[in-house]
């Protein structure tokens, strides 16, 4: 080996550590421009999603509750009927507009956001028979109109009547 080959090697092995040592300095100074606005811009879509996500969660836990107390509404309602005798069902007018009973006044359908109606009608081919349908309708805090319906019959007769002897009432 001479002295020559000893300096080309030696420079080479010098070269070759300024380029990793400036290759090292490189990477310590920080982040372009672009990659910090791409991170900011994935972050800012990250957020816009959980904040989407949220939104539509609550909605539903709103429209899920509003169901469970119109459908215990509904039911309350109905039993209610089915306590009367057929002479004070049949005095009932077909069409009304049913008040939201005292126990509900102070939960989310309380106030004006539930209106429940009563439809009572004549059962075709059945003398002695009535439908009777509750309707409740309400807006959910998105503002979509819901509806829910309970349809019921009562017959002269029925199980008010027979257990409670007032056939002819």
């Amino acid at each position: 080996m001479n002295l020559e080959t000893v300096n080309t090697y030696g420079k080479g092995v010098a070269h070759a550590c300024l380029n990793a040592r400036s290759a090292h300095v490189r990477l310590r100074r920080g982040f372009t421009l672009v990659e910090v606005m791409l991170a900011a811009a994935v972050m800012g879509l990250g957020l816009a999603s959980v904040f989407v996500t949220v939104q539509v969660g609550l909605n539903n836990l709103d429209n899920a509750r509003v169901t469970t107390l119109v459908t215990q509404v509904l039911q309350d309602e109905a039993e209610r009927i089915r306590l009367l005798n057929w002479g004070a069902v049949s005095a009932l007018p077909a069409t009304a507009s049913i008040p939201l009973p005292e126990q509900f006044e102070d939960t989310p359908v309380g106030g004006d956001r539930l209106v429940i109606t009563r439809l009572i009608s004549d059962v075709p081919g059945y003398a002695d028979s009535k439908e009777i349908v509750l309707t409740a309708s309400w807006t959910s805090i998105a503002g979509t109109p819901h509806e829910r319906k309970l349809i019921l019959r009562y017959a002269r007769g029925g199980l008010y009547d027979y257990y409670y002897g007032t056939r002819d009432s």
